[in-house]
């Protein structure tokens, strides 16, 4: 099961509109459309960056699977939406 979190809030289960990888930040430092290479539910933990970053209400996201190795996440852009996989 994916663990959603919120910077800075505590942890709270709901149901709702699943979180969406839109783009994803890839190893050249270039946004790429995601095209389901990356699906939330194929991560262990996804971190809520920065709701609303921008004017079109996209969402800033870090997906990782190991908390030791963050190295080998993922920087997402997308919709949190209720932030449930």
């Amino acid at each position: 099961m994916t663990k959603c979190i919120v910077l800075g809030e505590k942890s709270e289960e709901s149901k709702g509109n699943p979180i969406d990888f839109c783009l994803f930040l890839n190893r050249k430092l270039e946004y790429k459309l995601n095209n389901n290479i990356h699906t939330p539910y194929s991560f262990k933990y996804i971190e809520l960056i920065c709701l609303n970053y921008d004017d079109e209400d996209n969402d800033i996201m870090f997906a990782y699977d190991d908390p030791c190795a963050r190295d080998e996440g993922v920087l997402c852009i997308g919709h949190w939406n209720d932030g449930v996989v």
